[in-house]
């Protein structure tokens, strides 16, 4: 093959994170260019760093929840002990290099097929990363998707950079040209030799793996290739043609990581690698030497500490490397979508003639606020309630398409199934029972949520905890049902981690259908530890920081380039329909499979033969069950009265009664229909709420005596207007408890008794004492001040609370439902982690607020999750004045 002089003769500027610059690494080059040059190297550790390195795998292997699984389903193949074993003979008799350590390693931890415990190697090696720039997929073809997949070419890559790599040979290649053989072999016999180097937890997840690894693959989670090409036999889809591609392997590297490794590296082992920069001065490399006391590590994101992930590393950076290195999306987006109000979430109506299928698209479980950047795990089930009951409300059925999405917070995946299913059981987790463990989520730094009473609650001699729930049940069942019609999810085996939690919950609850291109989702089902934080946070007497981790940090973005290990410490064990059963390497089973057609890939083409599909299946499905005939619309969740009154009005049909009832079951209203006829309805609601402060009511709908509904509303009843505070400037306004202008306001599972309290003269969370589980209580003070004052809040209040889970939080929202958060957790860049502060501590504060309305109000918020419980908030002055 002829490769392009042009793109051999390009070379870019290498930046470091101190901003110096070398001419001499070029942006892309072939393999063979940085292996001559010996650039694919890994830090030089002494054997008391590789003792640190081994321990921390061993020890965390001891945490591994999956290996019973891997076993069952894989056999000893999939058995990483063996090499860890022998790597711990060798380094006993000082015989372990670091280049068999860190590759061994590596190599050891695909084995177990888990992208959720994975050991990626240090820089410089893991710096690069090895592609072709082609993209395959697959289509729709023989029965046997598993022995006969159908795979064809996709795409190129869109860096123009990496494509003039390629040459003419390259333009012969079109979109829908099916792939014969990859190095002489038919797909399925190149995946089944190489599926201990590229992993999947399934058959079907595995494909996905070898269909990545023919045409990508990064140092940092898999080995580089050790040829220069790649070979594939195609055959042209307009001709017929058979025709062979030599494909080399070019490539690319991420430049601050080169850069902090490389410049290490030449100071430890005194070897300058080719195209290292030279550091601006002789002290911007920290020294080597010193010994890492961890008082310099910090913390890369205290959100891993609050909530475990549910999002591989795998899948974090195939994302990035498709968007950034590739230039492709990583979702599986066919037309247009309309983002929604928060990120993540996105919708679109699929149309042609009657189809009429509502579509939500989730890139991710990973839901933020799009002014703040915060978590907005609940905000983003309230966008979807909203899109439900308005945009989404007439269409005739209802898809999640989860393609490619590789997980995020398990308390957004397990609140969603409410909106279509009442009553959702969240799905319970459990842990392998060891020291290790004890260590760690029992007896560690810190507790951790419901892991630590599971402990106790476990009999002696268990193999693992009792399950537990990492969701209450409360939570997820805050609002209720908002869509009737058919509803279903669309998945594909890299849906893994969160993704598979929630496919696995919608199955196992009979919340709706699963239609995939695949066969079952990527069958990763478990919460995700990393060595740093959350292991060397939890527990630093069995896990130390990984050698060179502080030298090694970029700290512009506070990422260490050292060793990452991370390992999945809790299982996820369905309920309902598959009571007992593991997501771990299962995943959720298709009950309907919708490869696209070689005509929905083809340039131009407006058709969608999968939403089709899925839209005339869904229909079906409907008519079987009923669920075509039922509609309920009420958009509203929140309702903000002056009076004791409330409206709620609602639009329905194929119920015949609904009822409202508050949360004692007491009948409230009760309204009958013609079922056959959509119906508009107000609910006068009387006497609802007598004080300020919140209720909720919910919604029962029946048809032929049958339930068919139940969604809730929760009202807040709010001072009236001449009964808010008047701000004048000389005037200090101070808390003494509650008033026409002060309330209590708990959520619906939260009891008078437990929210804010009078004790002994002080406010209080609860008795003062110990605060309950799975709480939120906060105080309102509503005011009135022309709009653009200047005013100070000012609180003195001593917190007693688990760090990073249970949280105070202090806001100001105006008239227009805006929302400023004045006490907030900070990620070490300085962007708000999340809403409120939490741990030990005296909180003695000013903070200066401009008004934007005239009126608003001021609430301090307690919020608690369903583990340790402490003492709480006590407040000791809280006031507001005019500047």
């Amino acid at each position: 093959m002829k490769f392009s002089l042009l793109a051999i003769a390009s070379v870019a500027f290498v930046v470091n994170a101190q901003g110096n610059k070398s001419e001499s690494m070029p942006t892309w080059a072939f393999i063979k260019e940085h292996r001559d040059a010996g650039r694919f190297v890994f830090m030089p550790y002494t054997d008391e760093q590789r003792n640190v390195v081994l321990t921390n795998v061993e020890n965390s292997l001891k945490l591994w929840t999956n290996y019973e699984s891997k076993i069952k389903n894989y056999g000893e193949r999939a058995d990483p002990f063996p090499i860890i074993k022998k790597l711990r003979a060798k380094l006993d008799a000082s015989n372990l290099t670091d280049t068999e350590m860190q590759t061994e390693l590596l190599s050891a931890f695909i084995l177990g097929r888990d992208y959720h415990t994975r050991f990626d190697p240090s820089g410089p090696y893991s710096c690069f990363v090895a592609m072709t720039g082609l993209s395959f997929r697959f289509i729709e073809g023989d029965a046997d998707m598993v022995k006969k997949p159908t795979v064809v070419f996709e795409k190129f890559t869109k860096n123009q950079g990496l494509r003039a790599f390629f040459g003419k040979d390259y333009d012969q290649i079109k979109v829908g040209d099916e792939l014969l053989l990859v190095d002489g072999m038919t797909f399925v016999d190149y995946w089944t030799l190489n599926q201990d180097k590229s992993g999947g937890a399934n058959d079907y997840g595995g494909q996905h793996g070898a269909l990545k690894y023919m045409t990508s693959r990064p140092g940092v989670y898999t080995l580089l290739p050790e040829t220069d090409t790649i070979k594939y036999r195609l055959k042209s889809k307009d001709t017929g043609k058979v025709y062979d591609i030599e494909a080399p392997w070019v490539v690319v590297f991420d430049s601050s990581c080169w850069s902090i490794t490389s410049q290490l590296y030449a100071k430890i082992s005194g070897k300058t690698l080719p195209g290292t920069p030279q550091p601006a001065d002789t002290n911007s490399i920290i020294d080597a030497d010193a010994p890492d006391t961890g008082v310099k590590r910090r913390l890369k994101t205290w959100e891993e500490i609050r909530t475990p992930s549910m999002i591989s590393e795998y899948h974090h950076r195939k994302q990035k490397i498709d968007q950034i290195l590739l230039g492709q999306p990583s979702q599986n987006h066919t037309f247009d979508y309309q983002n929604a109000g928060v990120s993540t979430i996105s919708w679109a109506i699929w149309k042609p003639e009657s189809k009429n299928l509502g579509i939500i698209r989730l890139d991710d479980f990973m839901p933020t606020n799009l002014k703040t950047g915060a978590p907005a795990d609940m905000e983003a089930v309230r966008e979807i309630h909203k899109l439900l009951s308005t945009v989404l409300k007439d269409t005739n059925a209802v898809i999640f398409d989860l393609r490619a999405s590789g997980g995020g917070s398990g308390e957004f995946a397990n609140a969603i199934p409410q909106l279509f299913k009442p009553d959702f059981q969240p799905t319970p987790m459990r842990y392998l029972m060891s020291s290790i463990a004890y260590n760690t989520l029992v007896n560690g730094t810190y507790f951790f949520d419901t892991s630590n009473p599971a402990w106790y609650k476990t009999p002696p001699g268990s193999k693992y905890s009792i399950d537990h729930d990492r969701t209450s049940y409360n939570q997820s069942n805050l609002y209720g049902q908002a869509y009737l019609k058919p509803v279903g999810i669309f998945t594909d085996a890299i849906c893994y981690s969160a993704c598979d939690l929630f496919s696995a919950s919608f199955q196992s609850s009979e919340t709706g259908h699963v239609f995939g291109e695949d066969g079952t989702t990527g069958g990763g089902g478990a919460d995700m530890f990393s060595l740093d934080p959350e292991l060397l946070l939890f527990n630093p007497i069995d896990f130390k920081p990984m050698p060179y981790y502080q030298e090694l940090i970029n700290e512009t973005t506070g990422r260490s380039y050292a060793s990452v290990l991370t390992v999945g410490f809790r299982q996820i064990v369905r309920g309902g329909k598959y009571q007992g059963q593991l997501v771990e390497d299962t995943g959720a089973v298709t009950e309907y499979i919708v490869r696209p057609r070689l005509t929905d890939l083809l340039p131009g083409s407006t058709e969608n033969s999968r939403f089709d599909r899925i839209a005339d299946q869904l229909k079906t499905l409907g008519v079987r069950t009923g669920l075509n005939n039922l509609h309920f619309v009420s958009e509203r969740i929140n309702y903000y009265i002056t009076s004791s009154d409330v409206t709620i009005d609602v639009e329905v049909k194929g119920i015949n009664q609904l009822s409202v009832v508050d949360d004692t079951g007491k009948s409230l209203s009760v309204a009958d229909f013609k079922s056959n006829i959509k119906s508009q309805h107000s609910f006068k609601l009387a006497s609802v709420i007598n004080d300020l402060g919140n209720t909720r009511v919910s919604i029962i709908g029946q048809n032929n005596g049958k339930q068919v509904l139940k969604t809730h509303k929760h009202i807040s009843r709010i001072p009236k207007q001449q009964d808010h505070f008047k701000l004048e400037r000389g005037i200090k306004w101070e808390f003494n408890g509650t008033s026409k202008s002060v309330g209590i306001y708990n959520s619906p599972f939260t009891k008078k008794s437990q929210g804010w309290n009078s004790v002994n003269g002080k406010w209080v969370v609860g008795d003062g004492v110990q605060y309950s589980p799975a709480i939120v209580t906060e105080i309102r003070s509503y005011y009135t001040a022309p709009v653009g004052s200047n005013i100070t809040i000012e609180i003195d209040v001593a917190l007693e609370s688990q760090l990073y889970s249970d949280f105070l939080g202090l806001y100001v929202t105006d008239a227009d439902d805006n929302v400023e958060s004045l006490l907030n957790t900070f990620r070490p860049n300085g962007r708000i982690l999340t809403d409120g502060t939490s741990g030990s501590e005296a909180i003695v504060k000013k903070f200066p607020v401009t008004t934007k309305t005239e009126q608003f109000f001021v609430n301090l918020m307690f919020n608690s999750d369903v583990a340790t419980q402490m003492k709480g908030a006590t407040i000791n002055s809280w006031s507001v004045t005019m500047d």
